[in-house]
């Protein structure tokens, strides 16, 4: 067997290269100290090819839904309509798989300490 491959009969990993898609397990939204909204975070994570989004924020619950514009079914109007969506659902639409985590925050006589 090669070094650092593992075969199967239906996997093939190769840690010296890319893996087969792209994940992030540990982001944060402006719900705490991220920059993005979820959206904004589902969104780039789609644009940049990635299949799996963790939003992971400190000490509360990522969003059931997002706020999402609709356009108008009148296409004379060029305005749209903010509705509410199911971020697991946008995430979806997407191509993404959206992992709704915490990162919950704890105190102990070590270091600061963190829980994904």
């Amino acid at each position: 067997m090669e070094k650092n491959v593992i075969k199967s009969e239906q996997v093939r990993i190769d840690f010296c290269c890319r893996p087969p898609y792209l994940v992030d397990l540990h982001t944060h939204s402006t719900r705490s100290d991220g920059a993005d909204t979820p959206k904004q975070l589902i969104d780039n994570a789609a644009a940049r090819g990635m299949k799996v989004l963790a939003i992971t924020d400190h000490d509360i619950r990522p969003p059931e839904k997002i706020q999402i514009d609709q356009i108008q079914e009148d296409q004379s109007r060029k305005d749209s309509v903010p509705v509410m969506m199911d971020a697991v659902e946008y995430a979806m639409f997407k191509g993404l798989s959206l992992i709704r985590g915490i990162e919950i925050s704890c105190e102990t006589t070590a270091e600061d300490c963190h829980i994904v």
